[in-house]
């Protein structure tokens, strides 16, 4: 699916605001400042359909994007480090995990991981928490642009070793892994 027109939906901060319809769904997941709204912006070759922001923990909804009309991204909000309430980032959680657990559309979920940095004991536990319930996962190293080229190969090693799992490398900088990710998406 080279051709990837996606478009702003809603948020969602209950689990009855979903969407109706029957769309598949995707998740993106990852730590707060990780890239997901970037990660979104450059598979829609769009630069604001999904805000970005440098600061961790702007993200506070499900925020449903429809994609050529065949199925929906749902940017979750981040976890770890978010300067916000501890009260907010526990209602963040509770609402991710029960979307996670309950939503029939869900079809995969793709986590991202932060390839400028060792995998994180909260990445490696969502991984493992989403395996354990049977989620089809996608793990993506965001950043890869970032990553020096005599490092690459022993980052991808880091990252399969802790996964269990290869990722895609990925930059919404260059482009790298955008139409991998697009054909990953846009399977049945």
């Amino acid at each position: 699916m080279l051709n990837f027109r996606a478009s702003f939906l809603k948020s969602c901060g209950a689990l009855a605001d979903l969407p109706e319809g029957g769309l598949p769904e995707v998740a993106l997941l990852g730590r707060s400042n990780v890239g997901k709204s970037s990660l979104l912006n450059a598979l829609a070759g769009q630069t604001h359909l999904a805000k970005t922001s440098g600061t961790p923990g702007r993200t506070r909804l499900l925020n449903y994007f429809d994609v050529n009309g065949q199925f929906y991204l749902v940017d979750c909000p981040g976890y770890g480090y978010a300067q916000v309430a501890r009260s907010e980032r526990e209602a963040w959680g509770a609402l991710i995990q029960s979307y996670l657990e309950n939503r029939r559309e869900l079809r995969l979920c793709v986590l991202l991981a932060d390839a400028m940095i060792p995998p994180q004991r909260s990445d490696l536990n969502l991984h493992a928490w989403l395996r354990q319930r049977g989620i089809p996962t996608q793990l993506v190293a965001t950043k890869w642009d970032r990553v020096r080229s005599s490092r690459t190969t022993r980052a991808l090693r880091e990252f399969e070793t802790a996964f269990g799992a290869p990722p895609l490398p990925f930059s919404s900088v260059t482009g790298m892994g955008r139409d991998d990710l697009r054909r990953i998406l846009a399977r049945p």
